[in-house]
This record gives C-alpha cells, structure tokens and sequence, in this order.
C-alpha cells in the first residue's frame, strides 16, 4: 500500500479542500495515516488505486483486482470494529474516502457510495452522541473537518431535482437525516481559517448548504407519509425550526461584503450582454 499512501501526500501541494485533509491526518496519524490504525490507511490507498485511469484502461487493470480485494479487508475490519464496539474518529474519515472513490471515475458506483453515505451518518452520529452524553471525556481532534466533510457529502448526494418529483421516502429519510446532522455539527464558518486557500471555497459551499437544507425542508413538507397523526407536529415544528435557522443565515449573507461584490459582478456581468 505504501506507493498509493504515498501518493495522497500529493493532494497537500495543490491547495484543496483534500489537500487540507491530508495535512490534518498527517498530523494526527503520522505520514503513512496508521499511528496503529489500520482502516484508515487502507481507505486512503483504496481511493488511490483508480487514480490516472479511464473505465476502458481500470476494467482490466491490476488495480481492478486489488482494489475489490482492499475493499473486501476493508469491510472485514469495519465489521470487527463494529462488532468490538471500537469505532472512532479513523472510521469516520475513512468512510468519508471510501465514498469519495466510489463517486470518481472510472469507478462511479453512486447506488454503492449511498451505502456507505449512509454508515458515515450513523457513525458520525454515534460519535457525537458519545460526546454529548459523557461517554468521551475530550473533543475529537479532528472535529473542525466534519463540517467540510459533510457538507461535501451533502453536495454529492442532496442536488438531486428528481427527489422533488418522486418522493422516494428513503431518499427523503437520508437527505434529512444529514440535514439533522448539519443542524447539530455546525457550519464551517468557525472552522479551518488557518488554511487561506479554503477562502475560495467557503461563500459558495455555504450557499450551498443552505439551498441543500431548504431543498430538504420542502422535501419533507411535501412528502405524503409524512402526514401521519403522530408525525406530522414533531415533524412540522422541526422544519419550521430550520427555516427559521436559515433565514438568519440567509440574511448574514445578504449583508456579507462576499455577497455584494457578487451582486456587483453579475450586474456588471448583465450589463455587457445588454
């Protein structure tokens, strides 16, 4: 694995969200990202394997074969941790890039991907309700990447228009349960400001996130199951407590400097095709 952990060091010099990542993890597992963990090293060479490859090229490739043999050890592992009740911060992290690798090319598996999403809601969910309830006597380390984390999560799987014709309730159940999960992570406002070359990336992903939580609002108002005797009030006071949350969100941005010189630029961009 050590040619692929190797080549992850290269997202550090391009200055990127991943990039970022990296440095982080570094730190914490040290260069080869174990620091006596072996599932997350595993889950960053993994993601390595399809890299430089076309769907022509990875189908009968060397790489093709190893990767499904490093993802079968991959599911091992997990499956023992979870079995030994030792998951931590490493397996959030690692899901985080095994989804990554599953949505790239050539792999591009997005039903496979959803699965994993999904285990990374539930472990990220279990992790900070270990916080919460005293089980975990210090913050996680790596805590101001989970916001970037899912907040790219979100990106990859809540942009879907066709949800808000179909109503597929397990998609509407999945988009809200990150959506929850948003609401008591956090923004990444707070988080990450010693990485200058994040800057670019931060007024557009939380425009983002915002249009993502009230596209999932409105999911959940219009989907039929959901009016139910018993459901619907919790339910209805949830959605209205995030639209409130989001219109103060909207109404800092509108009085952003950010915002205004983007007003600024798309009219001066209106005027030249006049």
């Amino acid at each position: 694995m050590l040619p692929y952990i190797q080549s992850v060091h290269r997202y550090t010099a391009l200055g990127s969200v991943a990039g970022v990542f990296v440095q982080h993890l570094s730190r914490k597992y040290g260069p080869t990202f174990s620091n006596d963990n072996h599932i997350l090293p595993l889950a960053l060479a993994i993601s390595e394997l399809p890299n430089g490859l076309s769907l022509a090229t990875w189908n009968s490739s060397q790489q093709y074969i190893v990767f499904y043999e490093w993802v079968s050890e991959f599911h091992n592992l997990l499956g023992q941790d979870l079995e030994n009740l030792k998951i931590d911060e490493s397996h959030l992290l690692a899901m985080f890039w095994v989804i990554a690798v599953y949505l790239s090319d050539p792999v591009n598996d997005r039903v496979t991907s959803r699965v994993y999403a999904e285990g990374f809601a539930k472990i990220m969910r279990h992790l900070f309700n270990s916080l919460l309830s005293g089980t975990r006597s210090s913050p996680f380390s790596l805590s101001s990447l989970w916001p970037w984390m899912l907040i790219l999560i979100r990106r990859f799987f809540c942009t879907d228009s066709r949800i808000l014709v179909t109503h597929e309730d397990a998609t509407v159940d999945f988009w809200w349960d990150l959506h929850s999960l948003h609401e008591v992570i956090g923004t990444i406002d707070n988080t990450l400001h010693e990485h200058s070359c994040l800057e670019i990336y931060r007024f557009d992903f939380h425009c983002c996130d915002i249009e993502t939580s009230l596209r999932t609002c409105l999911l959940v108002f219009m989907q039929p199951r959901r009016v139910g005797l018993n459901l619907a009030p919790k339910r209805s006071m949830e959605v209205q407590l995030s639209m409130r949350h989001l219109r103060l969100q909207v109404e800092k941005i509108m009085g952003s400097n950010k915002a205004m010189d983007l007003m600024k630029n798309m009219v001066s961009l209106l005027s030249l095709t006049c």
